[in-house]
Formats: structure tokens, sequence, C-alpha cells
């Protein structure tokens, strides 16, 4: 598995070995047509023997990662027919002094070019992400790809970003 799997070695993750199912479908008729990209997302990560849950009402898969002693949950899920969505929560704008926002801000925008696959983003309440999205039609291969970039994006941000405004990953990641 390359690079997740070294990255995953280097950090000492704590993942519970135990697979846990992920085989049931979306409780909710609405969210039905997501069901094959949900059913993708757990075959892959099983094919990639990686122990995950499942929340059945959420339609999301979460992996969980240690990144620098910081247990950072991976989440994979469907966003829309024919589109997936992986990412970790990095932490909120609003955590980050008013004098430094737009010098971090540019870190991860720079960080967007140089990082091979790594996407920083951030939603419209100010939550700042590493994540990448998918088409369903993709294979094994770019999926591991673009979950490595996630989780390389997450190690990138506690390691290199936030230190170089004395900011410790304390001060911004914070729950799901």
């Amino acid at each position: 598995m390359g690079l997740l799997t070294s990255l995953v070695m280097v950090d000492h993750t704590a993942i519970p070995r135990r697979l846990i199912s992920g085989r049931r479908r979306c409780r909710n008729e609405n969210k039905g047509v997501l069901a094959v990209e949900s059913e993708q997302i757990r075959s892959w990560l099983e094919l990639m023997r990686l122990p995950y849950n499942y929340d059945p009402d959420g339609n999301r898969y979460s992996i969980i990662y240690d990144v620098e002693g910081h247990r950072l949950p991976v989440i994979i899920e469907p966003t829309k027919p024919e589109w997936i969505k992986i990412r970790v929560r990095l932490g909120e704008i609003n955590k980050i002094p008013e004098a430094n926002k737009l010098g971090f801000l540019r870190e991860m925008l720079y960080g967007n070019f140089v990082l091979d696959d790594v996407t920083f983003s951030m939603d419209k309440d100010g939550v700042m992400y590493s994540e990448n999205d998918i088409p369903r039609s993709s294979n094994l291969e770019n999926f591991h790809s673009e979950l490595t970039a996630v989780v390389l994006g997450a190690l990138t941000f506690v390691r290199e970003i936030a230190p170089k405004f004395d900011m410790s990953p304390e001060d911004l990641i914070g729950e799901s």
C-alpha cells in the first residue's frame, strides 16, 4: 500500500485491528441513489484491509489515523450520485489569530500547489479540511492515491503549516 502504509507505520497508529462490517445499505430511501457509491467504498476499504466504521444514518465510513499523536477520523462518503468525498477535519479558521490568517491561508494554498494530489479546503462555516473528491468510476488504485493524499495533507498541516505560525494542532483540531 505504499505511502499510506508508511504514514500509518511511521506514526504508530492505534487503529483497532478488527474489521467492522459495513454491508448495510442506507435506511433513508432518499439516499438510496447513493447506495451504489456506498457499496463501492466498502469494497475498496475491505480490499485494502483497512479497519473502518460505518454510520448507516449518515451513509459514511470513517478510518481513524494517528497523526503526530492526534487521532483524526478520515471520513469517506458519497456526496452526490457518482461522486465520493474523502476528508479529514483540520480545524476552524476562527481559531487562527487575525494577524496570522492571511499567511496561514497562503501556506495552505501553496500546499495545494506543491503537494501532489493534496487539496486543502474550507466549508461555508470556516472548517478547514484536507480532502479529495473522486468519481465512483474510479478504481482501487485511484481511491488509494486520493486517500493517501488526504492523510498526507493532514500530516503536512500538523507537522509544517500550523507550527510556522506558532500554533499547535491542539489550537486548531477539534471535534468532527
